[in-house]
C-alpha cells in the first residue's frame, strides 16, 4: 500500500481516508 496520492476515482478512497486516520 501506497501513501500518498490515492486515484480520485476509487472506491479505497474511503478506505485510505480511514487508514490515513488511523496512522495519525
Amino acid at each position: 500500500m501506497v501513501l500518498g496520492t490515492p486515484p480520485p476515482k476509487s472506491p479505497d478512497v474511503q478506505q485510505f481516508a480511514l487508514v490515513t486516520q488511523a496512522l495519525g
